[in-house]
């Protein structure tokens, strides 16, 4: 039970009256709020002495009805469990509970308790998923750019088997900078990170290429590979550690700041797609800015083209 801003429990009820009685959530640290609810009715009993700011009610104060909103919760929960799959259920149940306490900011609310509340979100997407993140990835709206923007974030998703083996392969980007690819003759990188790897791919491969019109490095796309075979998964770690201590390109500091966008080392599939469109929507917005002279392009390293001394060129 909501009401005021404050939680309450049911403590018992008694049916020859039709009464129920509920305490403050906080009655463990010795508050002594209650609330009498009865004829769709309800009646508050005590001050709250776990807050000292809460204005006492007034006895005179015509006790307020109980508003079920159990109903319309139930449809917030499961659009907001849909809208973003990357999303936890307890954080959904948060927002929806901040949500409809702005809407009924003094009404006592009849609502969905926590563990129901995440019981509908997992149902929901299991009903609309069967519990497949690559097939949630495929549908509507996770693999658009964005709600409004229906063009395609996932650029393409392959299996090739390889002996007993599977290679499953997937590529996101955001289309505007996808297109940079096109150009002739950029600057162009590519490196992998085992870091923010969800499970079960081993490995993400960021293709880093250069802007010509506006002088900026920008991730073109995001390659995600599964490798079964241990052989494999040995000799992608020896090449992708070599590589990266060899270069000193746009992508060694990218991969840090990228990898510190997430709140664990292995994240979820859907949480890394929502994060990584994040990425591409504030690169595309980089991009605009700099067009529009509104900031600067950052700072980078200048181009250096390799030059094979005369010496090396012919070998007796």
């Amino acid at each position: 039970m909501e009401h005021e801003g404050y939680s309450f429990y049911r403590q018992r009820i008694v049916e020859e009256t039709g009464t129920t009685y509920y305490i403050c959530s906080r009655y463990r640290v010795g508050c002594k709020a209650r609330l009498i609810a009865r004829d769709n009715a309800v009646r508050a009993r005590n001050d709250h002495s776990c807050d000292e700011a809460v204005e006492a009610v007034e006895a005179t104060q015509e006790a307020p009805a109980i508003t079920d909103v159990r109903a319309e919760m139930r449809t917030a929960l499961q659009e907001a469990s849909l809208a973003n799959l990357s999303l936890p259920p307890s954080l959904i149940w948060v927002r929806v509970m901040h949500s409809f306490r702005e809407a009924y900011p003094r009404a006592t609310l009849n609502t969905i308790p926590r563990l129901p509340s995440i019981s509908i979100v997992k149902y929901t997407r299991t009903q609309a998923t069967g519990s497949d993140a690559f097939r949630a990835i495929e549908s509507v709206p996770t693999r658009n750019v964005a709600e409004d923007d229906t063009r395609p974030f996932l650029q393409f998703s392959v299996v090739h088997t390889v002996g007993c083996g599977q290679h499953r392969y997937l590529g996101f980007g955001h289309p505007d900078l996808v297109r940079l690819l096109r150009y002739s003759s950029s600057a162009l990188y590519i490196d992998g990170t085992f870091k923010m790897v969800p499970r079960p791919f081993t490995q993400c491969l960021i293709v880093m290429i250069k802007d010509p019109g506006v002088d900026v490095y920008v991730p073109a796309i995001f390659v995600r590979s599964r490798i079964v075979e241990t052989g494999a998964n040995t000799n992608m770690v020896a090449s992708g550690v070599d590589l990266q201590n060899r270069t000193n390109n746009p992508l060694e500091s990218y991969n840090r700041t990228f990898g510190d966008r997430f709140s664990v080392k292995h994240p979820s599939l859907l949480s890394f797609v929502e994060t990584a469109k994040e990425e591409g929507r504030r690169f595309v917005q980089l991009i605009e800015d700099v067009k529009q002279n509104r900031r600067e392009p950052p700072d980078h390293a200048q181009n250096v083209e390799p030059h094979v001394p005369a010496e090396f060129e012919q070998f007796e």
